[in-house]
């Protein structure tokens, strides 16, 4: 995390009292005779009691900075594995299941949806479903998993993962313009100008500049890192998620009826899954650097929260809250969740403690 180790200091008290004999001992004569005068033996103990603490305070007082890579080929693997996950747990809850690719790496499936009696009741916007949730020249239904951005699709060397979570894939028409041509992936996600956007507001706005020294994913001819998609509805909409015109009420029933049994879980479960894969050395920062929660006219902010708290414990990573980094123009909303320690106030300015 942005944090600094502070807390580990502590833990090497217990060097100080294991060299402590020996430190007082060399010290009595340093004080009294000179250094000169302090045998070779004695000279020692005292450079044994104190250089090993002075060095664990200086390497643990700062925050480590690396953060765990993985290539291309590995997460991929991952991202197959779970898209059949949870692509053969929607066709169990929808009863009728018309086309899943066998390794999930086209990253979607393709469902009859049945239209199975999951409320009853006036909410606004209700009376759009599920037909917005149907292609309406095939009659199907498109879920789609998570998908690994462009950029690095055949970059093979080893860099951080950075997860974006958001409401839904897109919309027929927009999204997937050729019902019946399955496209190879739907990596092509253009989210990250927005993205470097949104931790160059945070530099600015609050960080003072300390984000993207931690935490930088900018393009350019060798990407920086991996960025992967996903969402907390899986099925594509007719209308984009926060035109559709539905309120509170029937945004929640959507995600009930015809969504994940349990989104937070099920992102969540996809994050522990790169998180526990990565190799190298996992240094303060975490193993991903950052998750970024995309949309803030949805409900998206809520299910980000209940998500960080699963995760909570089990993956060191900071969560960004934003607005959409699929469309639109520069985002203007843009928070990081702050860990309890590691920050301090200064001219109005939140920076790193040293």
């Amino acid at each position: 995390m942005i944090c600094g180790l502070t807390g580990i200091k502590c833990a090497w008290l217990a060097l100080l009292i294991f060299f402590k004999i020996g430190l007082e001992h060399a010290l009595v004569y340093h004080i009294i005779s000179g250094w000169e005068m302090v045998s070779r033996n004695q000279r020692f103990w005292y450079m044994l009691g104190i250089c090993p603490p002075l060095l664990i305070f200086a390497v643990l007082g700062k925050p480590i900075t690396k953060v765990s890579t993985m290539t291309t080929s590995t997460l991929q693997r991952i991202l197959n594995e779970w898209n059949c996950h949870i692509f053969a747990a929607l066709a169990a809850k929808y009863g009728k299941q018309a086309t899943v690719p066998a390794d999930g790496g086209q990253g979607l499936a393709i469902y009859d949806l049945v239209d199975g009696a999951c409320h009853c009741g006036k909410s606004t916007g209700i009376d759009q479903f599920p037909e917005q949730l149907i292609e309406t020249t095939s009659g199907k239904s498109v879920a789609v998993g998570a998908v690994l951005d462009s950029v690095t699709a055949n970059f093979e060397a080893d860099l951080p993962v950075v997860v974006a979570v958001g409401i839904n894939y897109g919309q027929f028409g927009s999204s997937m313009p050729h019902f019946g041509v399955v496209p190879p992936n739907w990596s092509s996600t253009g989210m990250r100008p927005r993205l470097n956007a949104v931790i160059k507001q945070l530099d600015e706005s609050c960080l003072d500049g300390e984000f993207s020294k931690l935490h930088s994913c900018k393009n350019g001819s060798t990407p920086q890192c991996h960025l992967v998609a996903v969402n907390f509805f899986p099925l594509l909409t007719q209308t984009e998620w926060t035109e559709i015109g539905m309120n509170s009420i029937t945004e929640a029933l959507m995600l009930r009826c015809w969504g994940y049994a349990d989104p937070c879980a099920q992102v969540a479960g996809l994050i522990r899954r790169i998180d526990g894969e990565q190799t190298g050395d996992n240094g303060g920062v975490g193993r991903i650097p950052f998750v970024v929660f995309h949309g803030a006219n949805s409900a998206v902010p809520l299910l980000g929260i209940q998500t960080a708290q699963q995760l909570q414990g089990s993956v060191r990573s900071d969560f960004v809250f934003c607005d959409n980094l699929s469309r639109g123009g520069k985002p203007t909303n843009a928070i990081v969740l702050l860990p309890r320690h590691g920050f301090r106030r200064k001219d109005s300015k939140l920076v790193m403690d040293e």
